[in-house]
């Protein structure tokens, strides 16, 4: 049985990958190490200004999502209830389901 969830070995050859592009390019700033970015987010951690755009960011994505989902479920509502909606919306129904 396979077991599922991200291996170890896996995780450590994208990191080499890594490590290895942003030795290839060797400018910093246009491709930083593993342990640059790390170095980085611990430094950035101890902010309040890294913690309110994770605040900021959360609520963003959030609200993105709640408001995504009253407003399909109101075009749901609409197009169950108005045959031509139904009809007008079909196309792009029929494309997204078939999005993986």
């Amino acid at each position: 049985m396979e077991r599922k969830g991200l291996r170890l070995w896996a995780v450590v050859f994208w990191i080499v990958i890594w490590q290895g592009a942003a030795f290839a390019v060797g400018e910093e700033l246009l491709l930083p190490g593993p342990v640059a970015a790390l170095k980085s987010l611990m430094e950035m951690v101890r902010t309040g200004e890294f913690w309110q755009a994770v605040t900021v960011s959360t609520a963003r994505i959030f609200g993105g999502f709640f408001l995504a989902a009253l407003s399909g479920t109101a075009m749901a509502a609409c197009a169950w209830r108005l045959p031509r909606l139904r009809e007008l919306l079909q196309p792009v129904v029929t494309a997204a389901t078939a999005i993986p």
